[in-house]
């Protein structure tokens, strides 16, 4: 989980992505088809009913397969699980872009994936409100101990993804300008947070296809991120600014997960003592 590796981002001196990319190497736009501008009206609306799609799909697996005639927490899974995944597909597209640089042209998509993300997070969020804490929203934050309250890494994630969310237009970038930069490179902490959160809130409700596509992209964003923030910092010996960022976040994810891994491990002992004590008593 590194600094910002985006190449749209990447020394743009506070430009927006569509000023540094030479209009040599790109047909006009009236030569371009809709389904490969990423501008156009037509490509977005698809982008948006794509996104809406893939929520319906992930919903209807939990209300139809996995929790049969649950509405309200198959909608609370299934917006976390889609969430999450767009988040991890925005991120790996940023190593996708560095891999193939001729498909940086087309780094819109990875803000629709972002900003899709974001709203289904968003929806996991109200609907775990009202469902899961009967809308009492100090019942959330009953422990500050994310490793006791694995809660704690959601809201941590969610805040900056709605700030991340809120600030993905051109004209916030324009307002906002080498600022909008140091803002969204916290994405990469609000990453490492979102995946203790699923990873120890309820590690079961990963073992199945949903849990496993939302696995594999986050496995290959990390893994992406990782590749890049290391082919970038090591030719200048680990003496930027941001080296410091990418290690520190590092750091915590590493330390977080190892903590957290140990109190589950140790949760979950007591539990099966005590359900082997209450098992002895009543023979």
């Amino acid at each position: 989980m590194p600094v910002d590796m985006d190449p749209a981002h990447h020394d743009s001196g506070g430009e927006t992505p569509d000023a540094r990319v030479p209009s040599g190497h790109t047909p006009p736009l009236s030569q371009i088809p809709w389904y490969r501008d990423t501008k156009s009206w037509p490509f977005f609306i698809v982008f948006c009913l794509a996104a809406l799609l893939f929520l319906a799909l992930e919903i209807a697996y939990q209300y139809y397969v996995l929790l049969p005639g649950i509405v309200t927490i198959s909608l609370l899974r299934g917006a976390a699980l889609a969430g999450t995944t767009l988040i991890s597909a925005s991120l790996f597209s940023s190593a996708i872009f560095k891999w193939w640089p001729k498909t940086a042209i087309h780094w819109r998509i990875r803000r629709y994936l972002g900003v899709a993300g974001a709203s289904w997070i968003t929806l996991h969020v109200i609907s775990a409100v009202l469902w899961q804490f009967n809308g009492n929203i100090p019942a959330v934050f009953y422990i500050f101990n994310p490793i006791k309250n694995p809660i704690i890494y959601g809201v941590a994630a969610f805040v900056i993804y709605v700030i991340m969310m809120l600030t993905s237009t051109d004209w916030a970038m324009r307002l906002l300008g080498r600022h909008w930069k140091t803002i969204h490179r916290f994405v990469y902490f609000a990453f490492a947070s979102s995946i203790l959160h699923f990873l120890f809130t309820a590690p079961q409700n990963l073992l199945n296809p949903a849990g496993y596509l939302l696995l594999l992209v986050t496995g290959l964003a990390v893994t992406g991120q990782l590749y890049w923030f290391m082919r970038t910092v090591a030719p200048k010996r680990f003496a930027t600014p941001g080296t410091l960022v990418g290690f520190l976040i590092i750091v915590y994810f590493v330390s977080m997960l190892v903590l957290s891994s140990i109190h589950k491990r140790q949760v979950d002992r007591a539990f099966e003592n005590a359900s082997r004590s209450e098992t002895q008593l009543m023979q």
